[in-house]
């Protein structure tokens, strides 16, 4: 079945590797994979690295002719305890569905730096384990469903954060986009690059056992990000909690297409830098069906005055009852803010505290 023994390496540059079912990279060993060149093709069984316990991978892709494909399942640590870090610097990777950190105490990463991850079903980053998805260039492209993390019946381990951080690059998922799924927590922090989300986005996704799914969304940078459906901040299930983080200046386009609705207790939490603070606009309804904790935060250069943390173009449709309120925490000597339906704006306002001189 090309199972690599559990403790060696694979160091490809060049020619064509045809694998007729399932490739083994590590069980219950370690394994380096080393791909430069050349053109890898595995079948519907799939791909592993690492799978068992405590199974250690390190694989590098690199090369712009490189191409590994397979029109299965591509598991990155996949057994109690493993750990598989999987770095690419360039060439082209595709699969069926990709999963990261599939099972409980697999710990993954995913270091994207340049060519194209390019997944015809499912991204799942974070699949009872601890997945992170570090992009800084290249592409990454999903046709289905993109789960931040995805817990199943199989692989529960709530409380586990999964990440993806984008800082440059281009993702695109045509089809539903869910953070912090199924009593998972997933952070998606949209820092730089281009991001366009096609289809639904739900920010929070519970499950059925009452386990709370919590998810956050964070934009940032010199971020462009684009929703074109609904986006949830908390999805409709009562065991979801989303929460909506803008962070900072730039110049950046951070745009909701559609409607985006409140629900669930979420949170707006705003960050303001040297630069500012980048609001995000709501083109389509912007729709408060929960009372709303705004959460304001600042960097060392951030400067005193009013933030435009988010604004709208449509119509407001709110719940009586469904205001928006600071959380307990906040210092309301230092911080004011204002939700004005009549300029369709969320604004905040750090205010200049006096300064105490000391005489003696």
């Amino acid at each position: 079945n090309g199972t690599i023994p559990s403790q060696g390496y694979a160091d490809i540059s060049g020619g064509t590797l045809v694998v007729s079912n399932k490739l083994l990279a590590s069980q219950n060993g370690s394994c380096n994979w080393k791909q430069t060149g050349g053109n890898v093709w595995v079948g519907s069984g799939g791909v592993v690295f690492g799978l068992g316990v405590y199974s250690v991978v390190d694989a590098l892709f690199d090369g712009a002719d490189t191409i590994f494909t397979t029109p299965g399942e591509i598991y990155l640590a996949s057994g109690n305890g493993s750990v598989s870090t999987l770095t690419q610097k360039n060439g082209a990777l595709t699969a069926s569905i990709f999963n990261l950190a599939s099972k409980s105490n697999a710990v993954a990463r995913y270091d994207l730096e340049g060519g194209s991850l390019s997944v015809s079903n499912i991204l799942r980053v974070g699949q009872g384990g601890f997945g992170t998805f570090e992009q800084s260039g290249g592409s990454v492209y999903v046709k289905n469903n993109f789960y931040l993390p995805y817990q199943n019946s199989d692989a529960y381990n709530f409380g586990v954060e999964s990440v993806y951080r984008m800082t440059g690059g281009t993702l695109r998922n045509d089809g539903y986009t869910r953070l912090g799924h199924g009593g998972g927590r997933g952070r998606l922090e949209l820092l730089g690059g281009t991001a366009t989300f096609a289809n639904y986005v739900f920010v929070g996704k519970g499950n059925l056992l009452g386990q709370q799914g919590r998810g956050t969304l964070l934009l940032g940078g010199e971020m462009n990000a684009m929703f074109n459906n609904e986006t949830a901040i908390g999805a409709e299930d009562t065991n979801s909690r989303g929460t909506l983080h803008v962070y900072g200046g730039g110049t950046g386009e951070r745009k909701f297409q559609a409607n985006v609705y409140l629900r669930n207790a979420p949170t707006i939490k705003a960050t303001i830098d040297g630069k500012g603070l980048n609001p995000v606009t709501v083109n389509g309804y912007f729709e408060v069906l929960s009372p709303v904790t705004l959460i304001p935060d600042k960097t060392k250069d951030a400067k005193p005055g009013t933030y435009t943390v988010l604004r709208y173009t449509s119509s407001l449709v709110q719940t009586p009852g469904c205001d928006f309120a600071f959380d307990p925490s906040v210092d309301t000597a230092r911080w004011t803010f204002a939700f004005d339906p009549v300029a369709k704006t969320l604004t905040l306002t750090l205010k200049e505290l006096g300064t105490v001189v000391i005489v003696r």
